[in-house]
């Protein structure tokens, strides 16, 4: 049984995804959503880069929404080819909605 000390904690690190559920259902445009999410996810994880990635009809990718620290280059209305991502990629990110890519330098 949970004590209200970690109880209380649990709801105070989820209190981003409840805020933003929140937020969320009150959102008419599909792009203010995406922004939403990257924002959050950002603020939640302070990764250096967040983004939305969307795959149109036939394939080609487009950054659709992005959250980024200070210093990195936005990649934000850049589309990529087909072959950049390849189909057995694209079945993956289909499966699992969400991904983790470090950079490495």
């Amino acid at each position: 049984r949970p004590t209200p000390q970690t109880a209380s904690a649990r709801l105070e690190a989820n209190i981003p995804v409840l805020s933003f559920a929140q937020q969320l259902s009150s959102v008419a445009d599909i792009a203010v959503g995406y922004q939403m999410l990257t924002d959050t996810v950002q603020e939640a994880t302070q990764y250096d880069r967040v983004m939305v990635y969307k795959f149109h009809a036939d394939w080609h990718g487009e950054v659709v929404a992005e959250t980024l620290n200070k210093g990195v280059v936005s990649f934000r209305g850049l589309h990529f080819p087909e072959y950049d991502v390849p189909r057995q990629a694209r079945a993956c990110f289909i499966r699992n909605v969400y991904g983790y890519t470090p950079e490495v330098k």
